[in-house]
């Protein structure tokens, strides 16, 4: 399992924030509202991803979000045509995921593994032109973030902007010194494409929704006050000025040297950020569950697989994700089965005696 480490937030292209006759910065139109959230299709059954090296699960998980994602969807179908690509095909992430999503989706192909084995070897090699030449198990965070961010730079700048709409999350930050006889507030604002939630140490209630508060208003160190020079401690506030179309979060469960904490997160389908907004004239801010990524570990002994905690060498991820009919599927590879609302927000997936625990939960805004 790869070692996460801090990233810094991309910086949006084309798009600066305006500011109204009394200075407050206001978010700038979003591109992706001319993009619809509806689904076009209607099919009750997910599809597989064959596991032709045996590491590729961290990719599929993420893949299957991605397939469940119709705002997304609808902007390949709509807003990237292929013959108006300024990238040969062979190095497009856009052009390759529109080929999968349309085989994907396709509702008069009853056998589509031919074709989506093809695209899929085809993808990981225009994966690799793009810089993504790494072998063996990887980190389905590290993955989605560095997706992401190829699409974005291979992007003509209207279009990235678009891709930065419904995938990331505008935070403002305000840094309040601790000096009481300053109090200084300094502020800034970023993007990213995952909200990474730390999940140590614990929360009362180990919600969601309480580890989301905890982030967004903690007290932070390593800040020094440019008007006092304070170096204590400073609470910092997180406010969404710009909230995406399809969110990602993160629960941070590795540490810096790949150990993993097993912790339970409760989440729900809904998911209701409108307190976190900056403006809150802007809300309500409602996700409602689509696909969740989950992991879990297991040492190899006599050429037996054996899942165990806290003492990884390797691991396994498998999705959970709706499909445009509301159903919810488990994709574990190239296995597709029919599961509960009820199991797709369980804490621990038992696929033999093996513990998959939530890793990244996606959630399509309402």
């Amino acid at each position: 399992m790869a070692v996460l480490r801090p990233r810094k937030p991309h910086q949006q292209r084309g798009r600066t924030a305006q500011q109204t006759a009394a200075g407050v910065a206001i978010s700038p139109p979003r591109v992706s509202d001319r993009v619809s959230n509806r689904w076009r299709v209607s099919k009750d059954w997910c599809k597989g991803f064959e596991n032709f090296t045996g590491t590729m699960c961290y990719r599929h998980s993420t893949l299957q979000a991605m397939m469940v994602a119709p705002k997304f969807l609808n902007w390949l179908e709509d807003e990237h045509k292929q013959d108006q690509c300024v990238f040969l095909r062979e190095e497009c992430l856009s052009c390759r995921l529109r080929a999968l999503y349309k085989v994907y989706w396709r509702p008069d192909l009853l056998d589509a593994k031919p074709l989506l084995d093809e695209l899929l070897i085809a993808l990981d090699e225009t994966l690799k032109r793009g810089g993504w030449d790494r072998p063996g198990q990887q980190d389905a965070e590290e993955m989605l973030g560095w997706m992401i961010a190829k699409l974005k730079t291979q992007l003509p700048i209207e279009q990235a902007d678009c891709i930065s709409d419904i995938f990331e999350t505008r935070l403002k930050s305000i840094v309040t010194c601790a000096n009481k006889k300053c109090k200084e507030k300094s502020s800034s604002s970023g993007l990213d494409s995952l909200l990474r939630l730390p999940i140590k140490p614990e929360t009362r209630y180990k919600t969601i929704k309480s580890y989301i508060n905890k982030y967004m208003n903690e007290m932070v160190e390593g800040y020094r006050c440019e008007k006092c020079s304070d170096a204590e401690p400073k609470r910092r506030t997180l406010t969404i000025t710009s909230a995406p179309d399809v969110l990602f979060i993160q629960l941070k469960r590795f540490d810096e040297f790949g150990q993993k904490d097993d912790s339970q997160v409760r989440f729900d389908h809904r998911l209701d950020l409108s307190v976190n907004l900056d403006d809150k004239s802007q809300g309500p801010l409602v996700y409602k569950l689509a696909a969740t990524s989950r992991h879990a570990e297991y040492f190899v002994k006599n050429t037996s697989p054996r899942w165990v905690d806290r003492s990884t060498i390797d691991g396994h991820y498998i999705a959970h994700a709706k499909s445009s009919n509301g159903k919810w599927y488990e994709c574990n590879d190239a296995k597709v089965l029919n599961i509960s609302a009820k199991e797709a927000v369980d804490q621990e997936t038992d696929i033999e005696d093996d513990g998959f625990t939530p890793y990244i939960l996606c959630y399509l805004k309402t």
